[in-house]
């Protein structure tokens, strides 16, 4: 029985795995063609609002010239014609996989008229009269692949330059170029910096196409407080260029003069400012290498070349203006004038005013009225002694230190207006000024800072100094903890030139240095422990006697 019995579950066993299973299931319909819907890919989220945008700003209705999937290096485009009178803006939009796009325009015989190689994603061209009634317009794929749309507008040439400004488009022709390609650049700039003094930082470096038949544009923007130089180096394919700096609103700001090959403008601004450098080539057609550097609007006091400094700025009416300055110094703890006069400037007139000085350092204010755009103010003692000068954009202000008659000489800087002048006593005095006014006249108005010119956190201490180009004069100074100092440095005399250097008097190493043709100022602050400094100054040339003005800062 037991054996009978395996043999049955053997074969129960055997049936299971195999023998007696179930049929296999039918086999599966091959594929069949995709589905297929006819149409184009979207391309309106790929121009976002810049059609609106160019519209807005004065072009005419767009078109789209070409729109393709292209890949790295492929091009597309198309003819377009314009009529005579108008400027004509074509830009290139693409997909997120598109990191580069390059934009063409070629004559008839596929000349080229202008492009945009910069490595950048929305290049845009703007191309006005003189230039073909029909030509070519293209665009590249520089880097990566993927759908890319090609757009043009007529434009307006009295609305080109806000149109230009808008997009950044480029007009010139030539190839864009790394700055470092530009022969003596380097030389360049060190040399602009050394005709210009003060501490620079280097902002933006770049390169920009130029010709003769459109202007090309770089965006400047500068923070308030701060001052900006521009250099532009040209290659040897591009003769004399035109440097010009306008504002968001189209008002120009500076404009690089003289005949050298290499061009520059400065500016100060004690707002945001956002604008754009505007060069044109008279002669040639190549590209502009072009260095921006930055520093505090501080620089305006002790720039070599003051004249060469713009400043920006919109203007007040007097009565705001006015207001708006009595309402600072009175918050900053300036008595009321001892004297209040009005009048008006007269672009490049000097006007003379007398007035008697009654306290032991004073504080002349050119309040100045729209239009008025910029003033400066001189004090003469009454031997023909320079006690003081300054200028800027809301009225120019000086110190004189010293009491007695004293004539000061008024003068509005690119353009007249109305102005109100008011005398005022100092709240910051010792012997140390009197005993060398024009050196403390300095020290004031390099300490005041901003659009009205005041001074920062509390006064400490006035030193004075005798300086040599082979001397240092020095002093040390403790700094508590969480705190800062703030010295500042004047000069008088037959010397030239101030280096002002701030060092850890324990260990040596340096803090902050300043340069200046008659003033400096450097800024130490103390961490968690306390912090001796040491002040150390020269002059660059000769002789001077100096103050040091000591202020502690929160």
């Amino acid at each position: 029985m037991k054996a009978r019995a395996r043999a049955v579950v053997a074969i129960m066993t055997f049936t299971a795995l195999g023998c007696g299973s179930s049929t296999p299931p039918p086999p599966k319909p091959p594929l069949g063609p995709p589905r297929v819907e006819r149409g184009q890919i979207e391309i309106a989220a790929l121009l976002g609002d810049a059609p609106k945008r160019a519209v807005a700003q004065g072009a005419g209705p767009h078109v789209i010239v070409a729109s393709s999937v292209v890949g790295e290096g492929e091009r597309v485009g198309a003819f377009v014609e314009a009529t005579d009178d108008a400027c004509l803006l074509a830009y290139a939009r693409g997909s997120a996989s598109i990191e580069d796009i390059d934009i063409y325009a070629l004559s008839d015989d596929g000349s080229p008229i202008a492009l945009d190689e910069s490595p950048e994603p929305r290049p845009s061209i703007l191309i006005c009269p003189p230039r073909p009634r029909r030509f070519y317009v293209a665009l590249e794929a520089a880097t990566g692949a993927g759908l890319a749309v090609l757009v043009a507008h007529q434009v307006p040439r009295a609305k080109a330059k806000a149109v230009a400004l808008a997009f950044g488009a480029r007009g010139a022709l030539g190839v864009s170029a790394r700055a470092e390609a530009f022969p003596g650049l380097a030389d360049a700039l060190a040399e602009r910096r050394r005709v210009l003094g003060g501490t620079w930082e280097e902002s933006k470096r770049g390169s920009v196409a130029v010709d003769t038949t459109a202007p090309s544009y770089v965006a400047i923007s500068a923070g308030a407080g701060d001052c900006l130089d521009v250099l532009v180096v040209p290659n040897d394919d591009v003769g004399l260029v035109d440097v010009e700096l306008y504002d968001d609103e189209g008002r120009q700001v500076a404009k690089a003069r003289g005949a050298a090959e290499t061009r520059a403008v400065a500016f100060c601004t004690e707002e945001t400012f956002a604008g754009s450098l505007r060069l044109r080539s008279h002669v040639g057609q190549g590209a502009c290498g072009y260095v921006v550097s930055r520093t505090a609007a501080s620089f305006a006091k002790e720039a070599r070349a003051r004249p060469d400094v713009a400043f920006h700025g919109v203007p007040l009416p007097l009565a705001d203006a006015e207001k708006s300055r009595s309402e600072a110094l009175t918050k900053a703890g300036y008595a009321a004038p001892t004297s209040t006069s009005r009048g008006a400037l007269t672009s490049s007139k000097i006007l003379s005013r007398y007035e008697e000085l009654r306290a032991p350092c004073s504080r002349i204010d050119v309040v100045a009225g729209a239009p008025l755009r910029r003033s400066s103010v001189a004090v003469w003692s009454a031997q023909g002694t320079l006690l003081g000068e300054g200028d800027g954009l809301l009225g120019g202000v000086a110190y004189a230190c010293g009491r007695g008659r004293a004539r000061l000489d008024l003068e509005g800087r690119g353009g007249g207006g109305p102005f109100t002048l008011t005398v005022r006593p100092v709240p910051w005095t010792g012997p140390e000024l009197v005993s060398a006014p024009l050196a403390g006249s300095r020290m004031l108005s390099r300490a005041s800072r901003g659009p009205h010119e005041l001074f920062e956190g509390t006064a400490v201490g006035l030193r004075a100094l005798s300086l040599s180009a082979t001397t240092l004069a020095g002093l040390t100074e403790d700094v508590a903890p969480g705190a800062c100092l703030a010295a500042y440095l004047g000069i008088e005399g037959a010397g030239n030139g101030v280096t002002l250097r701030a060092t850890d008097d324990k260990t040596g190493e340096e803090i902050d240095r300043a340069h200046g043709e008659v003033s400096a100022g450097v800024v130490v602050c103390a961490a968690a422990k306390p912090l001796r400094v040491k002040l150390e100054a020269r002059t660059s040339i000769g002789t001077a006697s100096g103050v040091i003005g000591l202020r502690k800062l929160p």
